[in-house]
């Protein structure tokens, strides 16, 4: 989590906090060591809980309890009825199977 968001944070904690940035080391753990809890956007149906989270982190496909981790499922673009995509991209879509994103 912290490689992909890690730069938005120190921002925050730059620019509204007054904190000094932490480091790639420092921000990985501290999100462990407070047990700070994080949406994952994807189903457990999909994939189930991984047997080595801690404790402290949930899974749930339904809203979270106060102290647990929530897992939302899957995000969905609001417009998506009205959505037509670019010419290339919807032949791509017509020429074989569905394609599987994972990002």
């Amino acid at each position: 989590m912290w490689q992909g968001l890690g730069h938005v944070i120190n921002s925050f904690r730059k620019d509204m906090l007054g904190l000094e940035a932490l480091t790639s080391s420092q921000g990985a753990g501290v999100l462990d060591m407070l047990k700070i809890p994080w949406t994952y956007c994807w189903s457990d149906s999909l994939l189930p809980k991984p047997k080595d989270w801690k404790d402290h982190i949930g899974m749930s496909s339904r809203i979270a309890l106060a102290d647990e981790l929530d897992i939302s499922g899957f995000y969905f673009f609001q417009d998506a009825k009205s959505y037509t995509p670019p010419d290339d991209l919807a032949e791509f879509l017509k020429s074989g199977k569905p394609p599987i994103y994972i990002g």
